[in-house]
């Protein structure tokens, strides 16, 4: 079953809508005026209905993580806690017309601002799978361990959404939608595909697996290779541009994340429409230095980077352009 696929033309529509953009020109758009959005806009609108009233903290807090008494909620909760594991319904999709190999999607790791990359399959994340219920299962960057009926286990970074279909039932747990969605060859080494003239990935297939949320630092070689994290730059203009930050340790998935300038201080960030990894400021930062990031996990965790000498190391706004990388050692707590 494919992913959901959101278009570029959308994603960088939303992207440009963050800033005032100038001589924007997109297939068939011949321009196209953001407005700034304000820092105050923004926090309502992230934090609108984040807050839990009971508990004083935001609904999406990590429980595993986090509270003492987790171990009452295992296997009800709504999100499943680091080291929790649920059932899960298995599929494969793949090339041509698919995005498993490349890694494109929703969360947009393998797309660039100006088009498609494969950035994903040969740099940052070889094994890599869509999940359906992203509240659940866990959303883009999170990490698991996917364990099939033969007892095989093998450890995987969410790259993209699929839908919410799965196999097995009604139920009152797991939630509808708990279903992992794989490139065609990682399947084969669950279940096989080869029917005597080599692996064919036309005729579909599925199984009942495990997926157990894990530590992301905890994977290893090649998804995390080292303790580093990878910020990469997209830019579509000298006024529309975002960071794409990757390889998070801990949960994995980010939560806010703000912009540090070296001369203004503070800024806050808004995810860009359409691409679930992508971050962008809340205004033109050019000439306002070097900038910083502060990075939130979806627990409450922050990334704690190890900035040496430098603490703005992204350098100015005014010199972002896509495809940059920068790898920061950092880590979560």
């Amino acid at each position: 079953m494919a992913p959901h696929k959101l278009g570029t033309a959308l994603a960088l529509l939303a992207l440009c809508s963050l800033a005032t953009c100038h001589a924007f020109s997109l297939k068939d758009v011949s321009a196209l005026l953001g407005q700034k959005s304000t820092a105050a806009k923004t926090w309502q609108e992230i934090h609108a209905e984040k807050l839990d009233p009971e508990l004083g903290r935001p609904v999406w807090w990590n429980e595993t993580v986090m509270d003492v008494m987790a171990e009452e909620h295992v296997g009800r909760r709504s999100t499943l806690g680091l080291g929790d594991a649920a059932p899960v319904t298995v599929t494969f999709y793949s090339e041509p017309n698919m995005d498993c190999e490349t890694g494109n999607g929703q969360c947009g790791y393998g797309t660039d601002a100006n088009g498609d990359t494969d950035f994903v399959r040969n740099a940052l994340y070889p094994l890599h799978v869509a999940a359906g219920n992203m509240d659940f299962l866990g959303g883009c960057g999170a990490c698991g361990i996917l364990t099939g009926p033969s007892g095989l286990s093998r450890g995987y970074v969410v790259t993209d959404v699929t839908d919410v279909i799965d196999d097995m039932g009604p139920r009152d747990w797991p939630p509808q939608g708990s279903h992992i969605d794989m490139c065609c060859n990682q399947f084969h080494e669950f279940q096989s595909l080869d029917k005597g003239k080599g692996i064919d990935c036309k005729n579909g297939g599925i199984f009942t697996g495990h997926w157990r949320r894990v530590p992301c630092q905890s994977l290893g070689y090649p998804d995390y290779p080292d303790n580093n994290v990878v910020i990469r730059i997209q830019a579509w203009n000298q006024y529309a541009k975002a960071v794409v930050p990757s390889r998070l340790s801990g949960v994995g998935e980010v939560a806010q994340v703000n912009f540090i300038t070296e001369h203004s201080g503070f800024h806050q960030g808004h995810r860009v429409d359409g691409w679930g990894a992508w971050w962008s400021p809340n205004a033109d930062l050019s000439g306002h230095g070097g900038v910083a990031l502060e990075i939130i996990l979806r627990d409450g965790s922050r990334v704690n980077f190890n900035k040496g000498a430098n603490p703005f190391p992204l350098g100015d706004f005014a010199t972002w352009q896509t495809g940059q990388l920068y790898n920061y050692e950092g880590n979560a707590s």
